[in-house]
């Protein structure tokens, strides 16, 4: 009976750690955002978009509108600002690059 129950413990202690969290669809895998607001003027927001170095590489403000961050919609679209703001910045990067190497 020991033994079954030693058995089964360690049974069921492999498989729980077998199963991997899943990340959530508004996570994006290329960067971040950040929400900033102020108690003070509650209906303005300043959303950061950073990549996954942490540099800054777009900011958006809002205003004139109630931002529930908690809600699925605003993060899939947070998710969405966030990689549009991405592949400008990297398309932008790129040019100032090639413009620096032709000036060389």
């Amino acid at each position: 009976m020991i033994f079954a129950s030693g058995f089964s413990l360690i049974a069921v202690m492999g498989w729980t750690q077998d199963e991997t969290p899943s990340t959530p669809k508004w996570v994006s895998d290329k960067g971040y955002w950040v929400v900033e607001s102020n108690i003070n003027q509650p209906q303005q927001y300043t959303i950061r978009f950073y990549n996954n170095q942490h540099e800054l590489i777009g900011r958006k403000d809002l205003s004139g509108i109630k931002l529930n961050v908690r809600k699925r919609k605003t993060k899939m679209m947070l998710r969405e600002s966030l990689e549009s703001s991405l592949e400008a910045w990297a398309k932008n990067k790129r040019t100032g690059s090639e413009i620096a190497k032709n000036n060389e």
